[in-house]
């Protein structure tokens, strides 16, 4: 049985929380090998460490989980250097990750590694540019 955290996140407190719930509850129901073991919901930017993500993080340390599944990307956070980081905590723990809306960032699969591989590769070459534009260099 893999044992699946499911995380959620909005930006403000009057969104609901609904689409992303249903979408997670029937993606894990039509998978009869899953059972949701916990559920992590955080209000706010997509940019930081919010504090159910860090819940997650630490659970993820703890091996409390196989995967987490979100229902987009863009959920599990929108700054780039904070989804490495995320994915580098992932990795370590041999925690998979699912994006279930799209095929290309599921690290169960070859392919989806690839793709996340790839995403921390960018951003890591992205940083050296974002430093060298804060110290006014040319």
């Amino acid at each position: 049985m893999e044992r699946v955290a499911l995380y959620m996140r909005k930006s403000t407190e009057v969104q609901p929380w609904d689409n992303q719930k249903d979408v997670l509850d029937k993606y894990v129901a039509d998978h009869a090998d899953m059972q949701v073991v916990g559920e992590y919901c955080d209000v706010g930017s997509g940019s930081k460490v919010l504090p159910d993500m860090q819940k997650l993080l630490e659970d993820a340390e703890k091996d409390v989980f196989d995967t987490v599944l979100v229902a987009s990307l863009d959920r599990l956070g929108r700054d780039p250097h904070l989804l490495t980081e995320v994915f580098r905590v992932f990795m370590k723990c041999g925690v998979s990750f699912a994006d279930i809306s799209s095929n290309f960032v599921d690290t169960r699969t070859v392919d989806g590694r690839k793709f996340a591989n790839m995403l921390v590769c960018f951003t890591n070459w992205v940083r050296p540019e974002e430093e060298m534009g804060k110290e006014g260099e040319e």
